[in-house]
């Protein structure tokens, strides 16, 4: 009899091992996104339907400690996780988050292509304390898979206004953007104590916490966070803060690799990065547009070792070194630069007495040229940039020269690194591609009432309309002019050719240099590549001393290079004829000699 029991039992376990998933469907077939979950067994999958979530049930989620996954209906697809929403609508009065793991769920316990807003931490006792964390997203002793979520105006009144971290919860944290969140002490839009999550490719921006770690705050962490922009996020906003803009950590080891952080600002210390007793490396990075007190970029704080490693430190501000501060209260700090683009070079540098700069091999101080610097308007908001350097960049192939990649390493577009021999400084690889450019017209009178000036473009055999990025304007380089609009087409040829108008106004009042100009145009295809191409045009001055050299050539024949006729010849045609005047004449029209 025990035997058949047993039989009976290894047969019902042996089926239910190798029975496949459920889907639990919301709202189809469950009414709550926890009544789903309190029937999931472990590998069953909940579907959550685009709408909003509200009230008891889709709001203060627990999976319970199961191995299960949360999910809309596409996590890949950006509108529908932006339309499937669990809106916790959260108060100071009525507390309520999205979800909380603490049931020592692992990556297993996935949540997936949801949007969580207006959560609001509700208060519960951390070690000998009962705070308000995670505002969003609570993890206490739990390592869950959060991806591909937006995490958006939630609030706690203590630490994580987005997502809390505690007691060695390391959540794997990908594809994710963390914004417009806030904390009223620590961690506006991620707090981190005893936990070492890895960010991969994720936005942090626009969160804010009142003392310290504006973006992303870690205690007693070792992480990793790579391909990440973390922007326009700020701290220490009230007495007693000590900053990091965008990341604060203490007593730390963190890897930063290939991420922006940009825009972020600190009233204290620390713009970009904050740092105490903490060891840091930070490679292929972008700080730029930080700003603080001490340290637009970076702040490195009692006994605290960080290294910038073929980093751009550019057009970050503060009242104390303005890319970097080494201070101490009591122990030495120091800064290590290797291959690395450092605005202002040491001068830059705020050095506390007994603070030690390690300004290594391969440091240079040029303007990196990114395609399109960020900037801040006014109403004190970053309008972000776009990074890539323009082909004339001496950071392209300046980094470490003994650099060597990791097997399908790539930059932060997912191309290839190192090319062409050695690594770039930043976060992109450069890889340009030089095609043939017509500029129009070829002789230009500034005084022109016409609309545009133009670059053709035409592509080699095997591009495709959809390679080009029609959406990223076109930059004249160097006057740093962007087009207005961009046409693709296939040619009579059968090849692809862009068309990119700028203001004529624009272009006119920058190319202030009479006589011939090398004019460079800047384009994006939509790999993240680059391509460019370079003409030469006649910009036209219109004087009575011009008409005069017009004048006395205008019979004479055999014109060439170099002189052209003392330059009266401005359509190369080797003589000066009605066809120059005309074109002289351009304040009417402009006559472009084919």
């Amino acid at each position: 009899m025990k035997k058949a029991i047993l039989l009976n039992l290894v047969i019902m376990l042996s089926a239910s091992a190798l029975a496949p998933a459920a889907n639990r469907l919301i709202p189809d077939e469950y009414a709550t996104i926890q009544a789903a979950i309190d029937e999931c067994v472990d590998g069953d999958v909940v579907i959550v339907a685009p709408g909003t979530y509200t009230g008891p049930g889709n709001r203060d989620i627990d999976f319970l400690g199961k191995a299960i996954t949360v999910r809309s209906i596409d996590p890949n697809d950006p509108n529908v996780v932006a339309a499937t929403i669990i809106d916790c609508e959260g108060s100071e009065a009525k507390r309520h988050r999205g979800f909380k793991f603490h049931s020592e769920e692992g990556l297993d316990s996935v949540l997936c292509g949801i949007t969580i807003i207006n959560g609001y931490g509700p208060k519960e006792q951390i070690g000998s304390y009962t705070r308000s964390h995670g505002g969003a997203i609570f993890c206490n002793n739990s390592s869950p898979t959060i991806k591909n979520c937006i995490i958006s105006g939630n609030w706690a009144d203590y630490d994580g206004g987005g997502i809390f971290c505690f007691d060695h919860s390391s959540p794997t944290i990908s594809n994710c953007i963390i914004r417009e969140n806030s904390a009223g002490y620590n961690g506006g839009g991620l707090y981190c104590s005893y936990s070492s999550p890895p960010i991969h490719r994720c936005t942090i921006a626009d969160n804010s916490a009142l003392r310290c770690g504006g973006g992303i705050y870690f205690w007693h962490s070792s992480s990793t966070i790579s391909y990440s922009i973390i922007s326009h996020n700020s701290t220490c906003l009230v007495p007693g803060g000590l900053g990091g803009g965008g990341i604060y950590c203490f007593r730390c080891n963190l890897t930063i690799n290939h991420c922006m952080i940009t825009g972020n600002s600190s009233g204290l210390y620390g713009g970009g990065f904050h740092c105490t007793l903490s060891n840091l490396t930070i490679c292929h990075c972008i700080f730029t547009g930080n700003a603080a007190g001490y340290g637009g970029a970076i702040c490195s704080y009692a006994n605290s070792n960080p290294t910038a490693y073929n980093c751009i430190l550019w057009a970050n501000s503060a009242i104390h070194g303005s890319e970097i501060a080494i201070r101490t209260s009591h122990s030495p700090s120091q800064f290590t630069a290797l291959y690395s683009n450092i605005q202002g070079g040491e001068e830059a540098v705020y050095i506390s007495p007994n603070c030690i700069l390690n300004w290594n091999v391969g440091n240079t101080v040029e303007d990196p040229l990114f395609y399109r610097p960020g900037y801040w308007e006014d109403n004190n908001i970053w309008i972000e940039g776009d990074y890539h350097l323009l082909p004339f960049s001496t950071c392209i192939d300046s980094g470490d020269p003994n650099y060597a990649a990791e097997p399908n390493e790539t930059d932060f577009d997912g191309n290839p690194r190192v090319i062409g021999g050695r690594i770039d400084m930043g976060a992109y690889e450069s890889n340009y591609i030089e095609v043939a450019m017509k500029f129009t017209p070829q002789a230009l009178n500034p005084d022109s009432r016409g609309k545009w000036v133009k670059a053709h473009f035409v592509l080699p055999a095997g591009f495709m309309v959809e390679d080009v990025d029609a959406g990223k304007p076109a930059k004249i380089e160097p006057l740093g002019i962007e087009s207005e609009y961009i046409n693709v087409f296939i040619n009579e040829d059968g090849l692809v050719e862009i068309e990119a108008a700028f203001g004529r106004a624009a272009f006119c009042s920058a190319a202030t240099d009479y006589g011939p100009a090398e004019v460079t145009v800047v384009g994006l295809l939509a790999s993240g590549q680059n391509f460019y191409g370079t003409d030469t045009i006649k910009i036209i001055n219109k004087s009575f001393e011009y008409i005069g050299v017009l004048s006395s050539h205008w019979l004479e024949g055999g014109c060439g290079a170099p002189d052209w006729c003392g330059g009266g010849d401005l359509d190369h045609s080797s003589v000066v004829d009605f066809v120059d005047f005309a074109i002289f004449d351009g304040c009417c029209i402009e006559v472009i000699r084919q």
